[in-house]
């Protein structure tokens, strides 16, 4: 409840003409491998993204919203070559 009124979850609402279609950001990250032989390698990596456009065609109305995410992986490489 915001404000005094209930909002349902249920509805079937198109937003997409309120949306714009491109957006554009920057991401970063680092990666750090360790190795174990010439064959081996175990790696971490973490990157992140931060969308530079609003979501929204209107913010005076639909709130001023970007997108951005945080990716952390962590694995292990296996040289099949030489």
């Amino acid at each position: 409840m915001t404000g005094g009124m209930a909002y349902s979850l249920d509805s079937n609402t198109d937003v997409a003409n309120g949306l714009h279609d491109i957006n554009w950001g920057v991401t970063a990250g680092i990666d750090i491998a360790y190795l174990i032989t010439p064959q081996h390698q175990l790696f971490f990596d973490l990157r992140g993204e931060y969308g530079l456009r609003a979501v929204a065609k209107d913010t005076a109305t639909n709130g001023n919203s970007s997108t951005g995410d945080a990716v952390f992986s962590f694995g292990y490489m296996f040289n099949f070559g030489r």
